[in-house]
Formats: C-alpha cells, structure tokens, sequence
C-alpha cells in the first residue's frame, strides 16, 4: 500500500492510510534552522541524525549517544549526510529524542538533527 504525502501542505495536517490508524504519521512544516518540512512518525527504536559531517566516523558518534543506552546498530551515509541509529528499546531512542530536540547537538560545528524513523 502506497501513502502519498503532498510536497505542499498546510501547516499541519494529519495523513493516515486505511488500516485503522495504525500507520498514521502526523506531518507538519517546522520552523527549524534548517528550514525544510519533515514528517514525523511515532516513536520507534531507529532514529535518523540529519546534518553529520560528510567524513563522520562512528567513533565520533559514540560519545553522543551512549548515555542514552545499548545502541543495535548504526549506519552512516556519508554521501548524504545521515546516520542510521538502532537502540536496543524504544524508551531509550526516545530518551535520545528528547535531548536532541531539547537542545540540538553539534559534532564539528554541524548541528545534528534527529528524527523517528518509525521502523523497529
């Protein structure tokens, strides 16, 4: 089943398929420094960090996430600027989640921006 997302949509609206809600993400335009629309989904254990240096290497990553819990895995994309973040548990993804969006973590004077992935 496909879910289409306009490119342009009100400030904030919600986008749910047919299966009774439970693939309902709420998307919503943020006025964020990096001045782009995101889709936000319901919390999940794998969180996307926009914005890392292009040559980011796991040992640099580490430090600042940790302390949040056992981390399952990550993958980084160097050519597109992201990193792929499994936790172990949801409440500790979500606990990351939290402390980012609270105050937005730097490596190399890049701002980090986090995202649920909403994949488990």
């Amino acid at each position: 089943m496909a879910l289409r997302i306009p490119l342009s949509f009100p400030s904030q609206s919600d986008v749910s398929t047919d299966d009774g809600g439970a693939s309902s993400i709420t998307a919503s335009i943020e006025n964020s420094p990096i001045g782009r629309s995101s889709v936000e989904f319901q919390p999940s254990s794998v969180l996307l960090l926009k914005g890392v240096p292009g040559d980011l290497r796991e040992l640099e990553l580490l430090p600042l996430l940790k302390n949040y819990g056992p981390i399952k895995d990550i993958l980084i994309a160097h050519h597109k600027r992201y990193v792929f973040v499994q936790f172990e548990k949801i409440e500790t993804a979500t606990k990351c989640y939290e402390a980012f969006t609270e105050k937005i973590p730097q490596i190399r004077g890049n701002d980090l921006y986090v995202f649920y992935t909403g994949k488990d």
